[in-house]
This record gives structure tokens, sequence and C-alpha cells, in this order.
């Protein structure tokens, strides 16, 4: 009994002390950025690197996503007299929810999980503390150019997600109800309001730089061989989806009340 207590004290000070590191860390990096302290070379491997491996999951899940959310709701919606509302409707659930949410989650998958794995590894294999040795801050080297190209790639990646979106639901809502191009973008036109131009950037890149700041701080933070890679990789990715899921509750009202 006093060892299962004392496992579940130690899997929470874990949880709090990867939270308390990440915030720390994310303040380190954003020095750097602000500073002007970071690794070019490494920079733009982290731009390719996730602009690259992430993009055709990105299309993928968000035109998926909104196929299924547009066939669910047209038909509904046609048969209740609401025709005139399946653009705006499938507009706005692309842009206030759908699109940011489906942009992390394929970026924590792809890439956020290769993160985790490769640094944790480099942490087990004491490659960290040579960094260390050289005098090398491995936040400066690991997690700032990381963070930097997140935030450059975001409002790219976001604008692609939300053109496959619109024109998937568009393609589905013409096969299922008949409805033209042109009435599906009037209406989306109508309900899409300034607010949504903005806000799902604002949205999306949170959930960006939170999910890879998870991931780099549980590679930082491994301790053990390779079972605990995995273990790393495992709790990182279940953080970052229940910690997207949570922003979104909070950002939502925040953002989008009226």
């Amino acid at each position: 009994m006093q060892t299962h207590i004392e496992a579940k004290s130690s899997t929470k000070a874990n949880f709090v002390e990867i939270l308390g590191s990440a915030v720390i860390y994310l303040f380190r990096a954003f020095k750097d950025i602000f500073a002007g302290r970071i690794q070019v070379s490494m920079l733009i491997s982290r731009l390719v690197f996730i602009g690259y491996e992430s993009i055709l999951m990105i299309v993928a899940l968000c035109s998926i996503a909104s196929m299924i959310l547009t066939y669910n709701t047209a038909i509904e919606l046609t048969n209740q007299g609401g025709r005139e509302l399946v653009g705006g409707l499938i507009a706005v659930a692309d842009l206030r929810e759908i699109v940011p949410i489906f942009v992390a989650f394929a970026l924590a998958a792809r890439c956020g999980t290769a993160l985790t794995a490769e640094i944790s590894t480099m942490t087990v294999t004491e490659q960290v503390d040579v960094l260390k040795v050289l005098k090398i801050d491995p936040v400066y080297f690991l997690l700032s150019p990381t963070l930097l190209a997140v935030i450059i790639l975001t409002p790219l990646l976001l604008a692609i997600a939300i053109i496959v979106s619109l024109f998937s639901g568009m393609f589905i809502a013409k096969m299922v109800i008949n409805l033209e191009f042109a009435e599906f973008l009037n209406s989306a036109w109508k309900y899409v309001g300034l607010k949504e131009y903005f806000y799902p950037l604002i949205k999306t890149e949170i959930f960006c730089i939170y999910a890879l700041l998870i991931n780099v701080t549980m590679g930082l933070n491994c301790k053990g061989g390779a079972k605990e890679v995995g273990l790393a990789t495992t709790k990182a990715t279940a953080l970052v989806i229940v910690g997207i899921i949570i922003l979104d509750g909070l950002l939502t009202p925040i953002l989008f009340i009226d």
C-alpha cells in the first residue's frame, strides 16, 4: 500500500516537474529568440523538417474532418430549410475548431514524437551532457530553433489547412446536396467575421508551441535507457493531446465571446 502511494506521488511530481521545466525552457527560448541568439543551420533544419514532414498529414486530417462534418450537417440543414447556412457553418467550424486542433495534432504526431525520441536518445546517451561540457546550452541548441521554426511556419500551415478544408467542404456539399460553389462561398463570407481571420492563428500558434515545447521538454528530462525513451515519447503524446483540448476549452470562450 505504501509503495503504491509513493508511486502515485512520484508520478504527480514528475508531471508537475515537466510542466515547470516547460515554462522555464519557454522563457529561456524566447530570450534567445529576442536576443537574436539562434543557430541558423539548426533553424533551417527545423524549418525543413517541420514543414515537409507535417504538411501531408495536415492536409489529410483537415480535409477528411471537413468532409465528415459537411456530410453530417449538409443533408440535415437542407431538410430543415437551412440550405443557405451550410457554407457558413462549415467555414466557421473549420476556422474556429477543426483546423487549429488538427494542425496541432498533425504537427505533434508527425514531428513532435520524432523530436521527443531524438532528444531523449541524445539525453540517455549523454550527448546533451557533452553539449553542456562544451558550454552549449541545450535549450539554445535544441529548443530555441524549434520554437522559432514553429512560429514562422504556423501561419503558412494554417493557410494551407484552411484552403484545403473549405474546398473539401465545398466538394462534399456539391456531391451530397448539389450546393454550388458560389452558394457555399457566399454563405461562408456572410457568416465569417473579422475574428475568424485572426483568432484561429492565435489558437494554432499557441497549440503548436505547446505541443513541441512539451515534446522537447520530455526529451530533455528523459533519464534511463531505451525503455525510458519509449515511455517519454508516449507520455509526451498524451500530455500534448490532453493539453491541446484543455487549452482549446480555455481559449474558445475568451477569443470568440461576443
